[in-house]
């Protein structure tokens, strides 16, 4: 499920630029939009802190990081 549920997202979203600028294949914004696209659909599930549940049961789970857990370099800029 996991795998179809990444080829799906690539096949959907692979465009080699955007408004004429090279463009990352991984756009979070967009993936973000398609998880939730996908979790309506009942194609996959989100888990988040102690287990609350998100969407349906089938297809691939995606746990939500807490930042204040997990930190990177991008919540880091957002955040200061």
């Amino acid at each position: 499920p996991a795998l179809a549920f990444l080829r799906r997202f690539l096949d959907q979203h692979f465009e080699p630029s955007l408004h004429g600028a090279p463009r990352h294949f991984i756009d979070q914004q967009v993936f973000n939009k398609y998880v939730l696209r996908e979790m309506r659909w009942g194609r996959c599930h989100a888990v988040y802190g102690g287990g609350r549940r998100y969407g349906g049961d089938a297809g691939p789970r995606i746990r939500i990081l807490d930042p204040h857990d997990v930190s990177h370099g991008m919540n880091f800029f957002w955040r200061r």
